[in-house]
């Protein structure tokens, strides 16, 4: 009965605890977030970054499209994979899942001053 009874409280402690941290982290306001498009030459942003999502989409399949390259190089500026001459993606969806896992999801909003 004591075990469980530390238990109990053991996971009240911890409940506080995440609640508190998203609290924190959902303290800043969504519009003075923003996601940046930094493929090529853009230089378009975002409140949201679904929107930045289907807008890298569009890049992706606007600029291969005219090309008959058979491989897909990120054209995201200051890209790790090109600044380390990794080979270019053999795929549009791979170029397409790049994007967006590591260009966009990985920390590219910033918060600005309103």
């Amino acid at each position: 009965e004591k075990a469980a009874k530390y238990n109990e409280q053991l996971q009240k402690t911890r409940i506080a605890k995440l609640e508190a941290e998203s609290g924190e982290l959902n303290c800043v306001p969504h519009s003075d977030f923003v996601y940046e498009c930094l493929w090529d030459n853009c230089d378009f942003q975002f409140e949201d970054v679904q929107d930045l999502i289907e807008h890298c989409t569009g890049h992706v399949h606007t600029y291969y499209k005219t090309t008959n390259d058979p491989v897909f190089q990120c054209r995201w500026k200051n890209c790790m994979r090109v600044k380390k001459n990794c080979p270019p993606f053999p795929t549009m969806h791979r170029l397409h899942r790049h994007v967006k896992e590591i260009h966009v999801n990985k920390g590219n909003g910033k918060i600005v001053a309103a």
